[in-house]
């Protein structure tokens, strides 16, 4: 991802196969699938999203803080590093022109 990353290409397919490979360890075959599920998703709507070269450096830096914390076992680092992760997502969801908001009675 890095590497892609660096020369301004998408890494979709990398980028799953991460999720998914932090999920391997879980060991429960209903949240892989609901992993894969929600990148099949991701590909198909991603384009919509405007990634930006910031967006692209701090997903993969969000990446990079996620793997350092599994690795050092510190779980409060990596809730704040999967925190980090969705942000950039959930910005540029919530600045989404002509999304509305659900009715308040809905």
């Amino acid at each position: 991802m890095d590497e892609r990353a660096a020369r301004g290409e998408a890494f979709i397919e990398q980028d799953r196969e991460f999720h998914l490979l932090l999920m391997e360890p879980l060991g429960n075959e209903l949240v892989t699938q609901l992993t894969a599920a929600f990148w099949d998703v991701h590909a198909i709507v991603a384009h919509t999203l405007d990634a930006t070269p910031e967006s692209v450096r701090e997903t993969v830096e969000a990446h990079h803080a996620i793997v350092t914390a599994a690795a050092a076992g510190d779980v409060a680092a990596f809730t704040r590093a999967i925190a980090a992760h969705y942000a950039p997502i959930q910005r540029r969801l919530q600045e989404e022109p002509g999304r509305q908001e659900p009715a308040a009675d809905a």
